[in-house]
């Protein structure tokens, strides 16, 4: 069986945002169900507990392969709602998570890794006082849930018209 390099993409921005149990449990799983290890799964089973060793394995394994952008963001999003959901990140820590992936990336500015990043950005502008806690918690849940970020101007034209509405 061959690790795709969706997989090892994944594996080495969680662990590069320091989900390190995460892939020591996937590396784990490596050693149990392959007799013999040989290539990328002996070198993450022979340096697992090297986190710079890993990134690196992981980095040069991937090379400059082609990675399907579009499925690997989905699938560090519904990895961060999986967190969320099971109570083990706050909303803050999921967006710090999401931007640090896309800046691991370093495709932050493109598509569809800028919504990654620019969640984080929301929470600065929360903490700036643009957006009250509540409404920067449905922003990050309604991401991680559907893959679509809410942005400003939508966010806006629905604040504007609750208010006149409670008028």
């Amino acid at each position: 069986m061959m690790l795709s390099y969706e997989d090892a993409y994944f594996y080495k921005l969680i662990l590069q945002c320091g989900f390190c149990e995460e892939v020591n449990e996937w590396i784990d799983s490596i050693a149990v169900v392959n007799d013999s290890l040989e290539g990328i799964y002996l070198d993450l089973v022979c340096n697992q507990n090297n986190m710079n060793e890993l990134i690196s394995c992981l980095r040069s394994y991937i090379g400059n392969n082609k990675i399907d952008d579009k499925g690997l963001c989905d699938r560090l999003r519904l990895f961060v709602k999986e967190k969320i959901d099971k109570g083990e990140i706050s909303y803050e820590e999921a967006a710090n998570s999401l931007c640090g992936f896309a800046i691991k990336s370093e495709k932050w500015e493109e598509e569809p890794w800028k919504d990654f990043y620019m969640i984080s950005v929301y929470g600065d502008y929360m903490d700036g006082g643009f957006f009250d806690v509540k409404d920067y918690h449905k922003i990050v849940i309604e991401f991680v849930n559907t893959g679509k970020l809410l942005h400003l101007d939508d966010y806006w034209k629905t604040r504007t018209s609750k208010q006149k509405n409670n008028k």
